[in-house]
């Protein structure tokens, strides 16, 4: 079905309408090759490469489709719908400017693709002749194509203008079922049983049930037709396709009439009719500690598919109470002791002359004391706790007390033994009454 979505849009840009309208765009060939570094057409071309291919989502119906038949009804599932995204390029070739016939051929092309919003049928070929629903079509869509870089890169080419057009097409996953048409309906009213289970009261009234059926002649269906159930008197008429329902009524032997015009017919009929056999499956069964018990494969076919055929049907219902995710309410807390006031190192560095000079900058704490501080960011902190360095205003070379190490020009290594000469006989002695617990 994929090379038939190709040979559409092959038809669709050929199409022989097109040549008033886009000249150019009609005199072109068009391939399906990869637009790699290899790829050099012999003559003007539009192609178009078929780069992704994957089910779209939006689109997708897990609804069974049921179709009438003249017997019965033709079960099947939902089609999966693939969306096949192709890159389309021009490629022009011969003549003057060929960056402007590019532009030319590729405005040509956007301007009549956007014209669709799905293919038209008259030029559709292969397996998608009369495929329902209409096969939707997207040209140039904001995300087509999230890296055109990284995407010429990997096929082995250089970048260059292109549109991405998208078609999604039905594919079908299965061969339909055929099932037999609903002729006899059930309803049993009552109160419940008050054992608590299914079953309803010994109080509860019969069961009521209503008929159906077609009615034809020589295989053509007869509408129109009045259908009487004798014994009760009701009346129904049948529609176009022949279709008739009556009721209600509860179960006996009954005898239905026909009528058309001067013709009559009767018919002796007993409600409710033995449902046909059922079969689920012929896979081998596990036995467990209660019995026989269905494999994966046969719970499958007793999940209901549609209503429209007579049968037994389990349908699972999810349940409405679903869990609460857990989420995260940790929030880290650091608790320090700091002095008042904390040295740090000026930021601006020494020149070559006073390289040997290191000036100390004395930055005030402005945090409240013996108070938690809520700190988001890092700007935040350096701003009532203090940063790594000090002020960069401040000179580092007018220090009226200078420290002085002139054993060491390296800046790292005179920090490292300012910072030991400072704090450490700090830590070594008991805290005093002026520092803060933050």
């Amino acid at each position: 079905m994929i090379r038939d979505l190709s040979l559409t849009l092959r038809a669709l840009l050929r199409d022989p309408t097109l040549a008033s309208g886009f000249p150019e765009l009609a005199a072109t060939d068009i391939s399906f090759d990869r637009p790699s570094e290899a790829f050099s057409p012999t003559a003007t071309t539009i192609d178009l490469f078929l780069f992704d291919i994957r089910e779209n989502l939006e689109l997708k119906n897990n609804e069974p489709l049921a179709v009438r038949t003249g017997t019965g009804f033709a079960i099947s599932r939902a089609p999966v719908r693939v969306a096949c995204s192709y890159l389309l390029t021009a490629w022009p070739v011969g003549g003057g400017e060929l960056a402007l016939q590019e532009h030319r051929l590729l405005s040509e092309a956007l301007q009549l693709l956007t014209r669709f919003q799905k293919i038209p049928s008259a030029f559709l070929q292969g397996k998608l002749v009369s495929q329902v629903p209409a096969l939707p079509m997207l040209t140039a869509k904001s995300d087509g194509l999230a890296e055109p870089l990284e995407f010429w890169t990997a096929i082995g080419n250089k970048l260059r203008p292109s549109i991405v057009v998208t078609a999604t097409i039905a594919m079908d996953v299965a061969a339909p079922i055929a099932a037999p048409e609903v002729v006899t309906s059930q309803l049993h009213v009552g109160l419940r049983s008050p054992a608590g289970d299914e079953s309803l009261a010994a109080s509860a009234g019969p069961p009521m049930f209503r008929i159906g059926g077609r009615v034809s002649a020589a295989n053509a269906a007869v509408s129109g037709a009045t259908v009487t159930l004798v014994e009760l008197g009701l009346v129904a008429r049948t529609d176009e396709t022949g279709r008739y329902q009556i009721g209600s009524m509860p179960s006996g032997a009954y005898t239905v009439r026909v009528q058309k015009d001067a013709t009559i017919r009767n018919a002796s009929v007993i409600v409710p009719r033995e449902p046909p056999p059922i079969t689920t499956s012929t896979c081998p069964r596990r036995r467990g500690p209660s019995g026989p018990r269905p494999t994966k494969s046969e719970k499958e076919l007793r999940m209901p598919q549609s209503y429209l055929s007579p049968g037994v049907y389990v349908e699972e219902v999810p349940a409405n109470i679903k869990p609460i995710a857990g989420v995260s309410t940790s929030t880290p807390a650091f608790i320090g002791v700091v002095p008042d006031r904390i040295h740090l190192v000026a930021k601006r560095e020494p020149t070559d002359a006073d390289a040997a000079t290191f000036k100390l900058v004395d930055f005030a704490l402005t945090a409240p004391a013996k108070s938690p501080v809520l700190i988001s960011n890092w700007t935040q902190f350096t701003r009532l706790f203090g940063d790594l360095v000090g002020d960069p205003i401040l000179d580092a070379t007018k220090d009226p007390n200078p420290t002085v190490n002139a054993g060491h020009r390296n800046l790292a290594q005179a920090v490292y033994r300012i910072l030991q000469q400072r704090w450490q006989p700090l830590l070594r002695r008991p805290h005093r009454r002026d520092h803060r617990s933050r």
